[in-house]
């Protein structure tokens, strides 16, 4: 952030600009997360790292359970990020198209998570 605001003061870009807005939004997340877990002992799961570690969590427990119900649950994440590219590729659905690169995105966040958890399986295993 710092950087950004030196290169701001300077000679500003629009990409600079917009860093700079996104990485106080992130900071500002951070500290309603923080305020959140020093009131109520829980967080609100709002910023991206605290929705992955719960997410993390809920899925190495379904593997652990149910590893059949596990490997669904990726198939089916699997299918939508396709699911979601094709939306994006489709002249038809232009008009939802910012929707759908979120949804695509949502979901490929999560495989990244479903990823990392067969990652730790594998590095374990061996």
């Amino acid at each position: 952030m710092r950087e950004l605001s030196l290169r701001i003061d300077a000679r500003p870009t629009d990409e600079d600009i917009k860093g700079l807005a996104e990485a106080r939004i992130r900071q500002n997340m951070v500290f309603e997360e923080l305020k959140s877990y020093n009131l109520t002992g829980k967080f609100l799961c709002k910023h991206p790292l605290v929705i992955h570690r719960a997410e993390h969590r809920d899925l190495q427990l379904l593997k652990d359970s149910n590893p059949a119900a596990f490997l669904k649950e990726f198939a089916n994440c699997k299918k939508n990020v396709d699911r979601y590219d094709s939306y994006i590729r489709d002249p038809k659905k232009k008009k939802d198209i910012t929707k759908n690169e979120r949804l695509r995105d949502k979901h490929r966040e999560r495989m990244e998570v479903f990823r990392k958890i067969l990652a730790n399986e594998t590095d374990n295993s061996l």
